[in-house]
């Protein structure tokens, strides 16, 4: 039952991070965990991979959704969207102001980054379903139409198709102010201690 993220603290207030030296606003409230990303191909994350903030959305139901700024400066070569295969077709994206723009889904890797640093794990392959969402630049705003596609969240998403392939759960803790992620295989031995066990986390809690 390994658990990837361990208790990550966030906060009730916007905050600084910083990413490859420049620095990066969240906003009060938002859990952050840190991932990189890599072409589909790649099986071995890289050891100077950039890793980047990416925010724990339960209500998101793709995998990731990212700037294609983000994805260029946050990666090693700067990708962008056309260098990524597609995974899907293009298919409906709502944005804020109510917007439904057709977003294509790309294939790429999307690796989550152990808390706290110094653990034993490795970063872990999500192997993403259905791939990510990258909302690609828009034109310059004399140039940018009504119907132009969205720019995207103002750092990524991590969202449930990000996390369902290797059988993850989340807890949120918004008392403590604290993320949690984890495998959600119960332990192998019965009686008292699974009980225990889900007692301590039910399955669907976030």
């Amino acid at each position: 039952m390994p658990v990837y993220v361990r208790d990550m603290p966030f906060s009730d207030r916007p905050r600084d991070l910083t990413v490859l030296g420049v620095k990066v606003r969240a906003f009060a409230y938002e859990p952050i965990v840190w991932v990189s990303l890599t072409p589909h191909e790649v099986t071995v994350l890289p050891p100077d991979a950039p890793r980047f903030p990416a925010v724990v959305d339960t209500g998101n139901t793709l995998a990731l959704n990212i700037r294609e700024s983000h994805l260029t400066a946050w990666t090693r070569p700067g990708l962008r969207a056309a260098d990524l295969p597609l995974a899907e077709p293009p298919a409906p994206v709502h944005d804020a102001s109510g917007r439904v723009v057709p977003l294509p889904r790309c294939r790429a890797r999307v690796w989550l980054y152990p808390y706290p640093e110094g653990s034993d794990l490795a970063p872990l392959d999500l192997q993403p379903d259905g791939g990510i969402l990258v909302y690609e630049s828009p034109p310059t705003p004399r140039e940018q139409p009504a119907g132009s596609p969205p720019v995207g969240p103002h750092l990524p998403l991590l969202g449930a198709r990000g996390l369902i392939p290797k059988g993850l759960a989340v807890c949120v803790d918004y008392k403590r102010l604290r993320v949690t992620v984890r495998s959600d295989d119960p332990p192998p031995t019965g009686g008292w201690l699974r009980k225990v066990w889900r007692r301590m986390w039910p399955r669907g809690v976030t």
